[in-house]
């Protein structure tokens, strides 16, 4: 029964990284500064290339659980679920925070010192974020 427990956590472990790194590195696509991803109708909502029905079970729902994105209505409502009318606007906005405070788990020391400094020459305050990853 060990066995089985610890195959599941690092499944798991696994698929957080991939969660956590799909979301991550399209927020620095947008050069770590753009906090909205998508702006439109919740129906054209997809970006990986991925079935729909994929995208939506394990990325955007689970990066809005994890707390890497949040998904509002027009009106500023959060969104935690498929909409009832797929043509409503939506807005899906990245947590800069909250996917910076995990670089520390999920990259290497050398990338993690690359991306401090990339994260410096856009603006960030790389020595705050530091005691804020820190901190948690």
């Amino acid at each position: 029964m060990h066995k089985s427990v610890s195959k599941n956590t690092d499944k798991m472990v696994v698929s957080n990284k991939k969660l956590w790194t799909f979301w991550y590195y399209n927020f620095a696509d947008y050069e770590w500064n753009e906090e909205v991803f998508y702006k439109g109708p919740f129906e054209d909502l997809r970006c990986d290339g991925s079935d729909y029905s994929d995208f939506l079970n394990n990325k955007l729902f689970p990066g809005i659980k994890k707390g890497y994105i949040s998904m509002e209505d027009e009106d500023q409502n959060e969104l935690t679920q498929i909409p009832r009318d797929l043509k409503q606007k939506v807005v899906v906005y990245f947590k800069p925070v909250n996917l910076l405070k995990k670089m520390h788990r999920y990259l290497r020391k050398d990338t993690l010192e690359d991306h401090y400094l990339a994260l410096e020459e856009c603006g960030w305050n790389v020595e705050e974020l530091k005691q804020i990853v820190y901190k948690s």
